[in-house]
């Protein structure tokens, strides 16, 4: 593609939509001016990156909204009304509330946490190890987690373990 660039002398008409495609191109044809390289494989990695984060999050969100309202017959029964009556004003509640329900990826969060080093909720557990996925990068750093109360979204927080 780089290569198309500078051959071609590839333009974009100025009043076509941005897309990504677009800012990929903008950009390798600054860099290939500023005398900087930008190869194919960076383009690859740039486009495959966009395209699976906006891929999971759009799959965990749909279906956290239909796991949620399946679980909850007199929500769906709602949304089942509000779709009926065109109102749709239910269904925008419903997944605008999505969101804070799961964690913002698909993907694991791993953390290593010794045997009998870890507090949930002010609750000390020695029988916490075998559940968690052990990886070598956490090996000396026990957590907390702080589930802070009043606040919606229950916010993760690590920090030492205080033993």
């Amino acid at each position: 593609m780089i290569d198309l660039i500078k051959k071609e002398k590839l333009t974009i008409p100025e009043d076509s939509p941005m897309c990504m495609v677009k800012k990929i191109i903008i950009v390798a044809q600054q860099k290939s001016e500023s005398g900087k390289i930008i190869t194919d494989w960076d383009i690859h990695i740039t486009a495959h990156a966009n395209i699976g984060a906006g891929s999971d999050t759009t799959s965990l969100g749909l279906s956290t909204v239909l796991y949620y309202l399946y679980r909850n017959p007199l929500s769906l029964e709602k949304l089942r009304k509000d779709i009926k009556w065109q109102n749709l004003s239910y269904l925008q509640a419903a997944i605008k509330e999505a969101p804070r329900m799961p964690p913002g990826t698909g993907l694991p969060l791993w953390r290593k946490v010794p045997e009998g080093k870890m507090t949930i909720c002010d609750l000390f557990s020695k029988r916490i190890r075998s559940s968690i996925k052990t990886e070598q990068y956490m090996e000396k750093m026990p957590i907390s987690i702080d589930l802070t109360a009043g606040s919606k979204l229950l916010p993760i927080v690590t920090k030492p373990h205080p033993n």
